[in-house]
C-alpha cells in the first residue's frame, strides 16, 4: 500500500508512505519534499532522533537536543559542545573535511592502535597527483605547542621567531 499526501507531481509540498510490498526499489521508503521556496519543519520539545535499521533492532545514529547541539555516533544526551561525534571503542578517523583533491582528516587513536593514545591531524592527498598537500597552522598572534592544556613548550610569534619554554 502506498499512501501520499498532498500533490503526486511537481514541486508543491507533499509526503509519499511507500508500502514495503510495492515490488518497487524505494519500498518501505518515506519522502517529504516541502516544494519549490518551502521549510521542512521538524518540532519536538525534547530530541530529534534519526535511527538506523528496519526491525526491531534500532540505533540511534544522530540526535539532535533541544539546546541544538548535535551528537553523532554516541553519548547523545552530552548538552557542553555545539558537535560531537563519538566513536566509542573504535581506532579509526573520527572526521574528514575533504575536495577532490584533498582532505583533513581528525583521528582519535586510543591503547589498541599502533600510534597509542594520540590525536592526529592528517592532511592527504586523493587523487593521484604527486603534489602532497601541507597541513597550515595559523594564529594571529602566533603558534602555541603544548603539553597539556596549560602547558606551553613552544612559541613562534606573529614575527617568526621561535621561543622554546623550558
Amino acid at each position: 500500500i502506498n499512501l501520499t499526501l498532498g500533490s503526486t507531481a511537481g514541486a508543491n509540498p507533499r509526503m509519499y508512505l511507500y508500502g514495503t510490498g510495492n515490488g518497487q526499489s524505494s519500498a518501505g521508503d518515506i519522502f517529504m519534499g516541502a516544494g519549490a521556496g518551502g521549510i521542512l519543519h521538524y518540532r519536538s520539545a525534547g530530541l530529534i532522533k534519526f535511527e538506523v535499521n528496519s526491525d526491531n533492532t534500532t540505533a540511534e545514529a544522530l540526535c539532535i537536543t533541544s539546546g541544538g547541539q548535535v551528537n553523532i555516533g554516541g553519548d547523545y544526551t552530552q548538552t557542553s559542545w555545539p558537535l560531537q561525534v563519538d566513536i566509542g571503542t573504535s581506532n579509526d578517523g573520527a572526521l574528514r573535511l575533504r575536495n577532490d583533491e584533498i582532505s583533513l582528516q581528525v583521528a582519535v587513536h586510543g591503547t589498541g592502535h599502533t600510534y597509542g593514545r594520540e590525536v592526529s591531524l592528517n592532511a592527504t592527498r586523493l587523487d593521484s597527483n604527486n603534489d602532497y598537500p601541507d597541513l597550515r597552522l595559523c594564529g594571529q598572534g602566533g603558534i602555541k605547542l603544548c603539553v597539556d592544556a596549560n602547558t606551553e613548550r613552544m612559541l613562534i610569534d606573529s614575527n617568526g621567531a621561535t621561543i622554546k619554554s623550558s
